[in-house]
């Protein structure tokens, strides 16, 4: 919950995913605290079994994603990423 207060109290221009380097344009956190843009999403729907992901920056299993910034928005990207964030969640959270 920090990290998210931290990234919502800054410039959201200044925050860069550390997968593909480029400004997060969907920002989500993982369980563990980090935050990325949506291409850690991207990153588990096509892995080969859709199992749940390891943190790419702590090696944590990644069980839950909150999405940062989409949910208010209407656009069809930001509604897919909504789903896919669900999606993950439902599958690894353990919440029903």
């Amino acid at each position: 919950q920090e990290s998210l207060q931290i990234w919502q109290s800054s410039n959201h221009s200044d925050f860069s995913c550390p997968i593909c380097l480029q400004t997060a344009t969907f920002p989500v956190e993982t369980n563990c605290g980090h935050l990325f843009c949506s291409c850690l999403i991207t990153y588990w729907k096509y892995s080969p079994w859709l199992a749940a992901i390891i943190c790419p920056l702590c090696r944590q299993k990644v069980l839950l994603l909150d999405n940062v910034s989409c949910e208010k928005q209407q656009d069809k990207p930001s509604k897919q990423t909504v789903r896919d964030i669900r999606d993950c969640n439902k599958r690894f959270s353990g919440q029903p």
